[in-house]
């Protein structure tokens, strides 16, 4: 994206205080798929221009209000991926651009603090 368009922001979303993005130690969240102390090979760190850092409340929150309101049955890191955008959005231009992904469905979250 940013070879196409260098003005584009690469924001990654980590559990709070356990960030490998910023280089805290593993620990305890109940954010299910994200945090889980490494760096994926997938992601170059060089490219991310800002870590958002997501309280397990604030992402199942999230998670609860995009079922509820929105429709959409999603898990603890799609909540923290939505309020993560959502917290970009506070601070963007009036015209900007905004995406995310909700990587996951609830379903296999129903027996977790989410449902």
């Amino acid at each position: 994206l940013k070879e196409q368009n260098p003005n584009v922001r690469i924001v990654a979303v980590e559990p709070k205080n356990v960030s490998a993005l910023l280089g805290h130690e593993p620990g305890f969240h109940k954010i299910q798929g994200i945090g889980d102390g490494f760096i994926p090979s997938v992601l170059d760190p060089a490219i991310v221009d800002q870590v958002i850092e997501v309280t397990d409340d604030d992402a199942i929150e999230s998670a609860r209000f995009l079922a509820s309101e929105i429709g959409l049955l999603v898990g603890t890191s799609a909540g923290a991926n939505f309020w993560g955008a959502c917290q970009v959005a506070k601070t963007a231009e009036k015209v900007a651009t905004i995406v995310t992904v909700l990587p996951d469905r609830a379903e296999r979250y129903f027996s977790t603090a989410l449902i």
